[in-house]
């Protein structure tokens, strides 16, 4: 991995964990899921790596989860 995709990587994550709370809040009402955090989560993805799927919901009562997959064939 050169290091240009480390700093990718790094900047990807300050990004979440800045906007992680918010996040929380927008994926334990279960509204607006798209809106207020796929259309941001999106773009910063592309800047990793493009072909990076992903899904959110809570795994329970108190603990959402983002779980991120490459790109299969």
């Amino acid at each position: 991995m050169s290091i240009n995709q480390q700093e990718r990587y790094k900047e990807f994550w300050n990004w979440f964990i800045f906007k992680a709370e918010a996040f929380y809040e927008v994926v334990s009402e279960g509204r607006y899921i798209q809106e207020e955090f796929f259309s941001e989560l999106r773009p910063e993805l592309d800047k990793v790596r493009a072909g990076i799927y992903y899904l959110t919901g809570m795994k329970d009562e108190s603990t959402a989860e983002l779980i991120l997959t490459p790109e299969t064939l």
